[in-house]
């Protein structure tokens, strides 16, 4: 049992990123580009949420939260 009789329940929270940066491949955009955010479409975003929940159904896991962040470092982690 929980605090104040409440049953302990596992939950597992993805952090969903608005925000990726643009990484080129070339010398010479490198320097243009090198650092700058790009903000994510819809389809990236929710994109996020459903390879998390794959991955967690496969290993009979369930992700129970998510939480919306805005500066794009969770994808570099």
């Amino acid at each position: 049992m929980g605090i104040g009789g409440l049953a302990r329940t596992r939950k597992t929270t993805l952090c969903v990123s608005s925000q990726g940066r643009l990484r080129a491949r070339l010398r010479l955009l490198h320097d243009r580009t090198a650092g700058k955010r790009r903000d994510l479409t819809a389809g990236e975003i929710v994109g996020q949420v459903l390879v998390a929940r794959e991955y967690l159904t496969t290993r009979g896991g369930m992700l129970t939260n998510i939480v919306f962040m805005g500066m794009g470092e969770p994808l570099l982690n």
